[in-house]
């Protein structure tokens, strides 16, 4: 008897370990989430800002002071008509 006793506890030990481990990935990916997005600023030879999130080809850019809905579509300056940066060696400030 004492040996299901054990066996049982322990049993109950790792499925609350469990829960406690899923709970905890559950808490952390909810706060990454919530976490504000890293953004960079580009500013164009023609004077134009940007904000800029993301890397290589993924990276989007907003015209400085638009809303997170407003992201620029194509891959040129709006002002100038010069090609955003897209590559590896790109300087932001």
């Amino acid at each position: 008897m004492a040996n299901t006793d054990t066996a049982r506890r322990l049993g109950l030990l790792a499925v609350a370990a469990g829960l406690a481990v899923a709970i905890g990935a559950v808490v952390k990916r909810r706060a990454a989430q919530d976490a504000p997005a890293r953004s960079e600023t580009y500013v164009c030879e023609c004077g134009a800002a940007y904000r800029v999130h993301g890397v290589d080809r993924h990276r989007v850019y907003w015209r400085e002071g638009a809303s997170n809905g407003e992201a620029v579509l194509g891959d040129r300056c709006v002002e100038c008509d010069a090609p955003l940066p897209s590559g590896h060696d790109v300087a932001t400030v």
